[in-house]
């Protein structure tokens, strides 16, 4: 879909499948990009610099606003903006890492994870901003609420984490399958009627497969010739986006007169 020198990360479909917003470093610095579905029309969106860290975009449901984090002194913060550009606004800045943003299908709340309880948890903040509310005590790292809004599905850890589930409201969390084991958080995609998932993401020729919600079944979708992760999905789960690794470079330096 688009490519380039450097990285091309995090690829998420506008909700009417029309649009892909991604990171990418390509003139340096990480920042927000938005193109249409076949690479057309690549604009950037943010100007922020040298940053150390910027989370994935996230889309609201309306295709009006773009969600995401980044580091904002020491610690990552979540900010929201325009999806044609413009300044962000700050959502919530503290002092604790918040990140991993995703949207309520009403548009009210933002989904993040946050370590301000003293380890990774999945919480929700007001979009407007407001009192932020804990879902999760048991661990959690990146989360999207199912289609209905009653519950919400995540990665329980940044590594090999397995995917659970929690009400919206809070409540009992739990496992969804003990099948889907990934390497990294960010090897999977929720749709309404199940889960994309890239279980080893780092080797040649890995599979992509499915969840199936309503058979409790699995199978294979695609094989990836080269490795990928960044794994996301068009809402009516007939696409599949994600992030390939074409090739690794690394430069062996001199130091002359060394003393």
């Amino acid at each position: 879909m688009t490519a380039s020198g450097g990285r091309n990360w995090a690829p998420q479909f506008s909700p009417d499948g029309q649009r892909v917003v991604l990171l990418s470093d390509r003139l340096g610095t990480m920042e927000i990009w938005v193109c249409k579905k076949d690479g057309a029309e690549l604009m950037r969106l943010t100007n922020l610099g040298k940053t150390t860290s910027t989370g994935p975009p996230r889309w609201s449901p309306d295709g009006q606003s773009i969600a995401f984090d980044f580091s904002y002194g020491e610690h990552n913060a979540l900010f929201v903006m325009k999806a044609e550009g413009g300044v962000p606004r700050p959502l919530l800045h503290d002092d604790s890492d918040n990140v991993n943003v995703s949207w309520s299908h009403d548009k009210k709340w933002i989904y993040f994870s946050s370590n301000r309880a003293g380890s990774w948890q999945i919480w929700k903040i007001p979009s407007e901003g407001g009192q932020s509310l804990q879902l999760t005590k048991l661990g959690g790292f990146a989360a999207f609420e199912s289609a209905d809004g009653k519950s919400v599905y995540y990665a329980k850890t940044p590594s090999d984490p397995e995917i659970w589930t929690v009400p919206s409201s809070g409540g009992e969390e739990a496992p969804i399958s003990p099948r889907i084991r990934l390497q990294q958080w960010r090897d999977w995609a929720l749709v309404n009627d199940g889960i994309f998932f890239c279980p080893e993401r780092s080797v040649r020729n890995s599979a992509v497969k499915f969840l199936r919600f309503a058979s409790a079944t699995i199978a294979d979708i695609t094989i990836l010739e080269k490795p990928g992760d960044w794994i996301s999905a068009s809402e009516d789960g007939q696409f599949v986006l994600y992030n390939q690794s074409d090739r690794w470079d690394s430069n062996i330096m001199m130091l002359e007169n060394f003393r």
